[in-house]
């Protein structure tokens, strides 16, 4: 079941947006697989999604649309707090295993 919703959503959401927008993008994180895919990024409880093209070099950056090869769905406090490895409340769809890679290959620094 879900999480109703909170008044800080929208504070979580706008973390998210500058997790997925600036940290991840801005080289502190890297896929470290050669792996390319897109993932959505989506907040079910704000109505707000995000993507993320991983490059075959590790990078991440933000685009347009909303098409991917993996779908990672959660509230946005979830969706924060799985994204540095730091919690659970996350669906994954499209790819098999792709949330245990994250957790196993993203790195932070």
């Amino acid at each position: 079941p879900e999480e109703p919703a909170h008044e800080d959503e929208p504070q979580a959401a706008d973390a998210v947006d500058e997790l997925v927008g600036r940290v991840l993008p801005g080289g502190a994180v890297s896929w470290q697989s050669g792996d390319a895919h897109r993932v959505v990024v989506r907040a079910s409880d704000v109505g707000r999604s995000w993507t993320l093209q991983i490059a075959s070099d590790g990078s991440l950056a933000l685009v347009e649309g909303d098409g991917g090869d993996v779908t990672v769905t959660g509230t946005a406090r979830a969706l924060f707090a799985g994204l540095w490895n730091r919690g659970d409340g996350l669906a994954v769809a499209g790819r098999d295993g792709w949330l245990a890679d994250w957790r196993r290959l993203v790195r932070v620094g």
